[in-house]
């Protein structure tokens, strides 16, 4: 039987989740749980439904033909119960003001390599390929491996971007054959404090980076960049170190924090749990940027 998997998103066309133009396919259910994500939708690895408050015009249609009753009318709006809800989908198509919307759907990896081989031509002309994201991709390891070993078939470059937190044996090792390029996210050196702010510690990640390591497959190491969390030179260093003996990082890749995610939490029924913070730019980037180019030997780019 063929492996099949949930997906948030497929987005053409993409310069920056590895070299060249690249579709990058976004596959849900992560492991963690990053206080400033800003893909709150991929975390649990099942559809679910948003709510847009602002389209609902309190028709409560939705209310009466939930099979599970999960939806509560109230004066300022609906309110679902995300713990009753089984994502059936039938408020969503009763919807006569697109207020619901369901993010997250079935695919099976032909279809999503028939997206993908759309642009086989941009990707040979650019150095390109796809690369699988989340989310996290190690969290549905047999739909990654067959997308990639499909992609790998047609001629295709590909990349995966991952937080490193999953079993070796069961998910990152079979999928390395298949893999040209591996983006790494090292979110902070300290293990409680990686725990305090994704909800696990660092242990399984940074065995998992030197395994990799040996293995030999190329790397580019992702830093996101997080006021209040890792913004730090005491942290920065820390993540340094983890990585300066590494003999397969060929890069390392700054995300500045930004806010784009931040109204994603509301449609869930979420709370934002890192509060509000600048986003990063300018002379910060700079510095970050410049501190770890003089301490590794390996481009240092802005994402």
């Amino acid at each position: 039987m063929k492996a099949r998997g949930v997906i948030f998103n497929i987005q053409r066309y993409c310069v920056h989740d590895g070299p060249g133009i690249r579709t990058v396919i976004f596959l849900k259910g992560c492991p963690l749980r990053c206080i400033w994500c800003s893909n709150p939708e991929g975390q649990n690895p099942f559809p679910e439904v948003l709510y847009y408050e602002d389209r609902c015009k309190r028709c409560f249609i939705c209310v009466a033909i939930c099979p599970k009753r999960a939806i509560e009318a109230r004066d300022e709006g609906l309110v679902i119960n995300r713990q009753r809800c089984d994502s059936c989908g039938k408020c969503v198509e009763s919807c006569p003001n697109g207020a619901l919307e369901m993010v997250g759907e079935v695919k099976n990896a032909e279809e999503v390599l028939e997206v993908a081989g759309r642009d086989v031509k941009f990707y040979r002309d650019s150095g390109g390929g796809i690369t699988l994201s989340g989310g996290e991709p190690l969290y549905q390891p047999d739909f990654s491996m067959e997308i990639m070993r499909g992609a790998k078939r047609m001629g295709i470059d590909t990349a995966i971007e991952t937080c490193g937190h999953a079993p070796w044996e069961e998910a990152v090792k079979p999928l390395l054959p298949y893999a040209d390029l591996i983006l790494y996210d090292l979110k902070h050196s300290d293990p409680e404090a990686h725990k305090r702010y994704t909800g696990e510690s660092n242990e399984l990640i940074l065995k998992n980076l030197k395994l990799i390591d040996a293995y030999g497959r190329r790397m580019i190491i992702s830093i996101p960049l997080v006021p209040t969390v890792n913004m730090s030179k005491g942290v920065i260093d820390g993540i340094v170190r983890l990585i300066s003996d590494l003999k397969s990082v060929e890069g390392v890749v700054l995300r500045p924090y930004h806010a784009f995610g931040v109204p994603k939490y509301r449609l869930l029924g979420r709370n934002y749990q890192l509060g509000c913070v600048n986003p990063v730019e300018g002379e910060e980037l700079l510095y970050y940027k410049e501190l770890i180019s003089d301490a590794l030997n390996v481009p240092v780019k802005i994402a």
